[in-house]
């Protein structure tokens, strides 16, 4: 059987759009039209196309797959901001790119930033992706979040304030973090009562009035640690202890009278943070000490955690011989 011509050309067409290439702009100012004219996200890819191992395998194995152009070719408007070595490029667009790169501090090769239609930094993108469908699902994702966020901003009495918190933080959005916390530290939900002591002492300031008085109060919240304040207060002193470079026995203290008070009844993160204290021992080269806290693990540690720490408790004995 044989079909009529028209028929024939008609699915043709229709099958070379369904893999038609998603258009990559060179053009800025083109493409920034387009993305005022349709509301849409601009996508910009920092490419190196002649010289970065990375970048050319994220454009072949990612940016240019059927499953990437699919679902990108009707959200986002891309651009190509290229840097080549060995290939002519127009001065034109490469003082174009220059300035991109210098407008939005891009300093690695390749890097995806992702815009709004106003030129605002939705987020930055600097990991290698799978795939062409998980590097297409994450900017979806970021789309969304992004405008979950605008929309939470503008009603905050309406919204989930820990979820709209969270999304901010993932997004790196510091002044809408702030703006946030500033909300729920008034309804005296102690999550963010915990973040505000955080900032506090990422700030330098854990030994402050204002750190004291915010630990105190969390304390005198949760006193039998159903809650698990007192845990993350211990991690939080912990780590701040860590990055300030302090004396071993001075940095696992959190840690160390965290378990005192309640490691009996905290089984599930009792083993975590005796290898925790034996790690950071290990590092500070406290072999001795670190030994004592590994086997303290692994007389903790639940069956399935048991391997892997009876690796490394030998692997720590062999260091002390």
């Amino acid at each position: 059987m044989k079909f009529p011509s028209f028929l024939l050309i008609a699915f043709i067409v229709k099958v070379n759009a369904l893999f038609a290439d998603l258009t990559w702009h060179t053009d800025y100012a083109q493409a920034q039209a387009l993305s005022l004219k349709d509301t849409k996200p601009i996508l910009l890819f920092f490419n190196g196309s002649d010289w970065s191992g990375e970048a050319m395998w994220l454009k072949k194995e990612v940016l240019r797959t059927p499953s990437f152009d699919k679902k990108m070719e009707e959200c986002c408007v891309c651009v190509e901001v290229d840097f080549p070595e060995h290939s002519q490029q127009s001065q034109q667009v490469a003082n174009q790119n220059l300035e991109l790169k210098k407008r939005f501090q891009v300093q690695e090769t390749p890097t995806l930033l992702l815009l709004d239609s106003q030129e605002r930094i939705i987020a930055k993108i600097c990991y290698l992706p799978e795939s062409g469908l998980q590097c297409a699902e994450d900017i979806l994702t970021l789309i969304n979040k992004d405008a979950t966020l605008l929309k939470g901003l503008a009603n905050l009495e309406q919204a989930d304030l820990i979820t709209l918190y969270q999304i901010a933080q993932e997004l790196s959005r510091e002044s809408a973090q702030e703006h946030i916390l500033e909300a729920g530290l008034k309804t005296k939900d102690p999550y963010f009562l915990l973040e505000k002591y955080r900032f506090c002492v990422e700030k330098g300031e854990r030994e402050g009035s204002e750190a004291l008085n915010l630990k105190a109060n969390l304390a005198s919240l949760d006193p039998g640690n159903r809650q698990g304040i007192h845990f993350t207060l211990a991690l939080i002193d912990f780590q701040d202890l860590s990055q300030r470079n302090s004396q071993p026995d001075r940095t696992v203290q959190p840690l160390v009278s965290y378990i005192e008070q309640f490691g009996s009844q905290d089984e599930s993160n009792l083993w975590r943070l005796e290898m925790m204290i034996a790690q950071h021992y290990m590092e500070g080269d406290f072999k001795e000490k670190a030994l004592h806290h590994a086997e303290k693990a692994l007389q903790a540690a639940p069956s399935k955690k048991y391997d892997e720490i009876a690796h490394s408790l030998d692997y720590i004995r062999t260091t002390c011989k």
